[in-house]
């Protein structure tokens, strides 16, 4: 563990609660004019893209798209993960494959044989995401309304776009001892962020709401973004969690390149790539009103 920066503080007690739903920033009710062509636009990581059991699958089952159907939207946009179970390992998917074949319980006689089988399963989502029919990004013609990204913090939303991802992705090799798929944070990427066009291919999330809030209707009116969700940040910390190892932001914190071996962001370190998300949400145009 690293020592702990001045700028932390730590407390033998929870903080109070928040019980303002405002965070005592001022709102004011307006009344809304025409409809949104979009209705509900998400930004975020993992919560918001819908993973489970250690895959980006049902994505169909994410939050937003849950909210979408409750409220009658019927053509909000996500992107879709097929193969056997979606990227990176679908445990529960697995799980169910060593049931079929070995029921309920593995005796110790078939542990052999059931550890072979998982290598066999991870071995045909790797060949599928790899070298199959998963290797091959989807073209999006329209931008998604689900624009979340399992692993991202919010330097990840901030810069990556789908050229940038598509270059993280190595020549794949077939490793006999690692089956997890090789780069499968980029290549789940590709099927979230714009990519029809080269100019596409330099948009990020961002960009992408940016330009869905700036569409016009057939009047040649902007009403904007009915309602945008932004879930970004758990990530930041999440890495002390899942690494066991707490090593505090430092110099190229606020970089792809020279962020990757920090755990946890200092409070203004944080704070300082907050303050530039909210920077580009003011350039994403809200459902237009006329308080």
């Amino acid at each position: 563990m690293s020592a702990v920066p001045d700028d932390v503080v730590i407390r033998e007690s929870p903080r109070e609660p928040a019980s303002d739903p405002t965070l005592g920033i001022p709102v004011t009710g307006t009344q809304q004019q025409g409809r949104p062509r979009h209705r509900l636009v998400g930004i975020g990581d993992s919560l918001t893209q819908g993973f489970q059991s250690g895959a980006i699958f049902n994505t169909g089952l994410s939050y937003p798209a849950i909210v979408a159907r409750e409220l009658g939207v019927a053509d909000l946009r996500f992107p879709r993960y097929g193969g056997p179970g979606g990227l990176p390992l679908n445990i529960e998917l697995l799980m169910r494959e060593l049931e079929d074949r070995f029921g309920p319980q593995v005796s110790l006689f078939e542990v052999p044989l059931a550890a072979f089988r998982v290598r066999q399963w991870m071995d045909s989502v790797e060949d599928y995401w790899e070298r199959g029919p998963g290797s091959i990004a989807p073209t999006t013609a329209a931008i998604n309304h689900v624009l979340a990204v399992y692993g991202w913090d919010l330097r990840d939303a901030l810069d990556r776009t789908a050229r940038q991802v598509a270059s993280e992705i190595e020549q794949p090799r077939d490793d006999a001892i690692s089956q997890i798929v090789q780069n499968n944070g980029a290549r789940a990427a590709l099927g979230v962020l714009p990519n029809a066009s080269a100019a596409d291919r330099k948009l990020t999330v961002f960009d992408a709401a940016e330009r869905l809030g700036a569409e016009t209707d057939g009047t040649g009116a902007t009403h904007g973004i009915e309602t945008l969700v932004i879930g970004l940040g758990a990530n930041n910390a999440l890495g002390a969690v899942t690494r066991l190892n707490v090593t505090w932001s430092g110099p190229g914190h606020d970089t792809l390149g020279g962020k990757a071996g920090f755990t946890v962001w200092r409070p203004t370190h944080f704070a300082s790539e907050l303050k530039k998300v909210a920077t580009a949400v003011e350039r994403i145009t809200p459902g237009t009103s006329s308080g």
